[in-house]
């Protein structure tokens, strides 16, 4: 039971994308044979136990898991540098010919090697080609297929500052989508950032409300309209906030209390630091704790956001925004927890008393 929790575990809370990771899981796991009866059992229980527990997206991260660890078993698996290098190959020969085919060049050669490994090479092509034809606008947003059919990716390029994903999660809570997974990158001072976020209403099912689902061109329009106002100062992030979609109090099921507990982890990456936070799922949630790390000098790498009934699972790979490094310094490890632990305390008190 405990090998099959973790199996889940690292699927839905790590970089399965980080070869260095991979090979660390793969040396735990032991065997092929081993890797398939732990992948064949975790989705056999996950789909039993809770017929709304195996969602489309679970499945894929769970695929991506299984075969990232099945090639490092294999020794199939080259390394960083390598592998990278392969891939950056077979993009370029998607550009050839194309007008501006430099510009899509620079912009492999700009992006780090853990993006080229986390996406297909038909997304990078399209990704490229995003950030070619944005020029040099205040701010571009566009939307693709996700990996699932419930989800959508939607491509974020602005100006980077401080505070920047604060804005974004609150533009999002506004018009009611959420954000399943995010990777944060910096290209030329400019923030690209990669969502994959669904339209989900809070709390349980009455008439007329939407079952989860991808975000149409009118919603990712009001959503670009709103972070376009609050990157101007014309709105704030708490007047977004107050704007997010809830559930009617008669509607709100209501559960066990679920306690908040924040975990930092220096061992499982070797380029970031590891932040899990377990809270309970409230309207604003991931838009307290970006802010908390704005506040805290802290940018975000990666994030996999995972709800388990009321709880919400949120991991962030983090460094400090100075230098781009882990962050070593015990007591700044634990004012970075305490502060998360505060907020989030403050925002679930906001919450019951509106």
């Amino acid at each position: 039971v405990g090998a099959l929790r973790a199996f889940y575990h690292w699927a839905t809370r790590r970089d399965t994308s980080d070869p260095a990771t991979l090979e660390e899981l793969a040396e735990q796991v032991g065997t092929p044979e081993r890797l398939r009866e732990l992948y064949l059992l975790t989705v056999a229980i996950l789909s039993t136990t809770n017929p709304t527990a195996m969602t489309a997206w679970k499945a894929r991260m769970l695929e991506d898991l299984y075969f990232g660890l099945a090639a490092a078993l294999e020794g199939e698996r080259a390394s960083t540098e390598g592998r990278a290098g392969q891939l950056r190959k077979e993009v370029r020969v998607g550009f050839v010919g194309d007008r501006e085919q430099a510009r899509l060049e620079r912009f492999l050669e700009q992006v780090p090697d853990r993006y080229v490994l986390a996406f297909p090479v038909d997304v990078i092509r399209r990704h490229a080609r995003i950030v070619r034809d944005a020029g040099d606008a205040a701010l571009t947003v566009r939307t693709g297929p996700g990996p699932s059919e419930d989800l959508t990716e939607l491509v974020v390029l602005a100006p980077d500052r401080p505070g920047l994903l604060a804005d974004v999660t609150a533009a999002l809570s506004a018009n009611g989508i959420t954000v399943v997974d995010a990777q944060i990158y910096t290209l030329d001072e400019r923030a690209f950032d990669i969502f994959l976020v669904r339209r989900e209403a809070r709390g349980p099912t009455w008439p007329g409300d939407p079952s989860p689902a991808p975000v149409d061109a009118a919603l990712a329009k009001r959503f670009e309209e709103d972070l376009a106002a609050r990157i101007a100062g014309e709105v704030s992030a708490e007047e977004l906030l107050a704007r997010t979609p809830t559930a009617p109090s008669w509607a709100v099921r209501k559960g066990p209390p679920v306690p908040t507990s924040v975990v930092v982890d220096n061992e499982v990456s070797k380029r970031f630091t590891v932040v899990d936070v377990f809270t309970r799922d409230r309207a604003g949630v991931l838009h307290t704790i970006a802010r908390t790390f704005r506040e805290q000098g802290v940018t975000i790498g990666l994030s996999k956001v995972n709800t388990e009934g009321e709880r919400v699972v949120d991991v962030f790979y983090v460094a400090d925004a100075a230098t781009d490094a882990k962050l070593a310094d015990p007591e700044r490890l634990a004012s970075l927890r305490q502060a998360l632990l505060d907020n989030l305390d403050a925002h679930a008190r906001a919450a019951e008393q509106a």
